[in-house]
């Protein structure tokens, strides 16, 4: 009875010391945590400012190699809206996002999921530079797809499509994100 008795002991004092510290990574805002589980976080620096829906298309031209014939991404064309279905930025050349208030980034991808179903885009984290007027896109230094359906073409192109050019329609969420 005493070994048990002292084991008890051991385990409770054990959960008294770790208590503080699992309640610390709750205050923390659980930054740290969320950076765990999702590896295309941008950073637990910062913090989202809003979110907006894309619907367009996804640029590709049939080009060859030694590998094969294959769809060669080119460039998105979107359009984005708010919460009520206004068209405030679009997505363009090189991934750019440029707001209907004369606010630009330019976005470079940073890291993306490793996997996306067949025919849809991968979910993935653009690092972004702010250019143009103030406004709206002022400040925000990631921006993050996610939901993405569609925008992949299913099938290698032809011999006969050599040179030519294919818009996938797709549709995604956008969350923008400014430094806290």
């Amino acid at each position: 009875m005493p070994v048990a008795f002292s084991l008890t002991l051991l385990q409770t004092m054990s959960y008294r010391r770790l208590l503080p510290l699992a309640l610390s990574f709750v205050l923390a805002g659980c930054s740290t945590i969320q950076n765990i589980f999702d590896p295309l976080s941008p950073g637990a620096d910062s913090s989202a400012a809003f979110v907006l829906t894309a619907k367009g298309v996804q640029q590709f031209q049939c080009t060859a190699d030694a590998n094969g014939r294959y769809w060669k991404f080119i460039t998105p064309q979107a359009e984005l809206t708010d919460g009520k279905g206004r068209v405030v930025a679009r997505q363009g050349s090189e991934g750019s996002f440029f707001a209907k208030d004369g606010s630009i980034l330019a976005a470079k991808i940073e890291k993306h999921a490793d996997k996306a179903t067949p025919g849809n885009l991968r979910d993935l984290v653009y690092r972004t530079t702010s250019r143009g007027k103030e406004g709206m896109l002022t400040g925000i230094t990631h921006v993050k797809r996610t939901d993405g359906k569609g925008g992949v073409p299913l099938t290698r192109c032809s011999p006969s499509q050599l040179g030519a050019t294919l818009k996938v329609p797709f549709t995604a969420t956008y969350t923008f994100y400014r430094n806290r």
